[in-house]
C-alpha cells in the first residue's frame, strides 16, 4: 500500500472515531442541558405555587397538554419529577412529557398540583442540533481531507521527485544522480545520503567493469594464439590418434572459453547500456526471419516447431539485442528439449511464450536466470543465455518469467 493511501486510511478511520465519539457526546450533552433547564423551570414554578395562594382546581387528565393541573386529594401522595409520554390519538403518537407532581396543604385536604411540559420540541431541536453538527464535521472531514492531500503532496513532491530520477538511472554506469534541490531539511538530507551512496557504487561499479573489461580483453590474445597453435598441431600428418583426440578436446575447452570471454564482455556492455541506436522493432517479423534456420535445426533433434503468430509484438530497442534475444530464448528450447519433442511459439499484441517439452528442472526455475546455471551439466553451455535475455528485457523494461511443471518448460516476456 502507498504511503499516501495508509495515511489517508488511518487519517480517515481516526477522523471517522472522533466525529462518533463527538456526536455522542454532543447529544449526551445537550440533552442533559435541556433537561436540566426544564427542571429548573418547574422547580421555578413549584415554588411559586407553593408560596403564593393558589387554589384554582383545573383536574389533569390524561391528553397531551401541557400546563399547571391541581385538584383537591384527601391525602397526601408521592411527590414525583419524571420524564413520561402520552399518547395522542388525534396524530395516533406518543408525545414526551415531563412531569412534576406535589402537593400543598388546604385546609383538612390537601390540592394536588401537575406540572407538564412537553419535550417534543426540545427533543427536535436537540436532533436538528446533531444532524447539522454531523453535517458540519463531514464537510469539515470532506475539505481536511481535500487539504490534507494537496498539502501532502507539495509537501512530498522534493521525495517523489528523488524517486523518479532514480527509477530514471537505474544503472551505475549512466551519469551520476542529479537530485532536486528542496528546502524541506529531512529531504535534503536524504538526497545527500543518496548521492554520497551513489557515487560510491558508481565508483566500485567502474573499477568491476573495468576489471571484467580488461581481464576479458588480456584473455582473448592467448586463446587466439592457443587456438591456432592447436590447429597447427592438428594439421600435422603423422600425430598419433590419441594425441590428435586430446588435442581436440583442448581445442573444443578453448572454444568454450572464448565464447565465455566474448559472452562475459557482451554481458558488461548490456549492463553499461552501451548500446544505442534505438529503433521499433518487431519481435514477431525477428522471430519469422529466423524460424526457417531453427525448424532445419529442430529437425535434427526432432523436434516438432509450431509457431502461432496473433499479432504485432513491437518494443523499441536496438535491433542486433532484439535478434539476440529471440536466438538466445530458442537456442534454450532446443538445447534443453529431449528427442522427439516439440517447441510450441506464441505471440500476441503484448505477451511472447515459448513452450517446450523437455527434462525436469533439480532447482528452483528462478534460479535459471543466474549466471552459470544449467539445470544438466550434461549439456554444453556456458549458463548465460537465460541470464543475456533477462538483461535485455530488464533494459527495455520487459518483464521475463520461467517456470517449469510436468517437464513442460515456459518462458514468457510481455510489456
Amino acid at each position: 500500500m502507498k504511503l499516501f493511501k495508509h495515511y489517508n486510511k488511518w487519517f480517515l478511520k481516526i477522523i471517522a472515531l472522533l466525529l462518533t465519539l463527538g456526536c455522542i457526546s454532543i447529544f449526551f450533552t445537550f440533552r442533559f442541558l435541556f433537561s436540566d433547564e426544564l427542571h429548573e423551570q418547574l422547580q421555578f414554578q413549584k415554588k411559586q405555587l407553593l408560596s403564593n395562594n393558589y387554589t384554582f382546581i383545573n383536574p389533569a387528565n390524561q391528553l397531551p397538554i401541557e400546563g399547571i393541573f391541581s385538584e383537591i386529594v384527601n391525602t397526601k401522595g408521592l411527590e414525583t419529577t419524571a420524564e413520561t409520554e402520552y399518547y395522542n390519538k388525534e396524530e395516533d403518537e406518543k408525545i414526551p412529557f415531563i412531569e412534576s407532581v406535589f402537593y400543598k396543604p388546604y385546609k383538612a385536604q390537601y390540592i394536588k398540583f401537575t406540572i407538564r411540559k412537553s419535550t417534543i420540541e426540545l427533543e427536535e431541536l436537540l436532533y436538528t442540533l446533531i444532524v447539522t453538527i454531523i453535517f458540519i464535521f463531514i464537510l469539515f472531514t470532506a475539505i481536511l481531507y481535500y487539504l490534507n492531500r494537496k498539502i501532502s503532496a507539495n509537501l512530498f513532491a522534493p521525495f517523489f521527485n528523488t524517486i523518479e530520477v532514480i527509477k530514471q538511472n537505474q544503472t551505475f554506469a549512466n551519469e551520476p544522480l542529479q537530485l532536486p534541490e528542496t528546502k524541506i531539511e529531512e529531504f535534503t538530507l536524504l538526497n545527500r545520503t543518496l548521492n554520497k551512496y551513489d557515487n560510491n557504487m558508481r565508483n566500485d561499479y567502474k573499477k568491476a567493469a573495468q576489471f571484467t573489461d580488461n581481464a576479458s580483453h588480456e584473455m582473448q590474445t592467448p586463446i587466439a594464439i592457443i587456438s591456432n597453435k592447436i590447429e597447427s598441431i592438428l594439421g600435422i600428418e603423422n600425430i598419433d590418434n590419441n594425441t590428435q583426440k586430446e588435442l581436440a578436446e583442448i581445442f573444443e575447452t578453448i572454444q568454450q572459453m572464448k565464447q565465455t570471454n566474448d559472452t562475459l564482455l557482451f554481458l558488461s556492455r548490456l549492463e553499461s547500456k552501451s548500446f544505442k541506436n534505438e529503433i521499433e522493432c518487431n519481435l514477431k517479423q525477428t522471430l519469422i526471419s529466423k524460424m526457417e534456420f531453427y525448424r532445419q535445426f529442430g529437425m535434427l533433434h526432432n523436434l516438432d516447431i509450431q509457431l502461432f503468430l496473433i499479432t504485432d509484438f513491437k518494443v523499441k530497442m536496438n535491433s542486433d539485442l532484439a535478434k539476440i534475444l529471440i536466438d538466445n530464448l530458442l537456442n534454450n528450447a532446443i538445447k534443453h528439449n529431449i528427442s522427439d519433442g516439440y517447441i510450441k511459439l506464441n505471440i500476441t499484441e503484448t505477451t511472447i511464450t515459448i513452450e517446450n517439452s523437455g527434462l525436469p528442472l533439480n532447482k528452483p526455475a528462478l534460479e535459471m536466470f543466474n549466471r552459470f546455471e544449467r539445470s544438466n551439466v550434461a549439456i554444453h553451455g556456458s549458463g548465460l543465455g537465460l541470464s543475456i535475455a533477462q538483461e535485455i528485457c530488464n533494459l527495455y523494461n520487459l518483464s521475463i518469467e520461467y517456470s517449469e511443471s510436468n517437464n513442460i518448460h515456459i518462458i514468457k516476456i510481455f510489456k
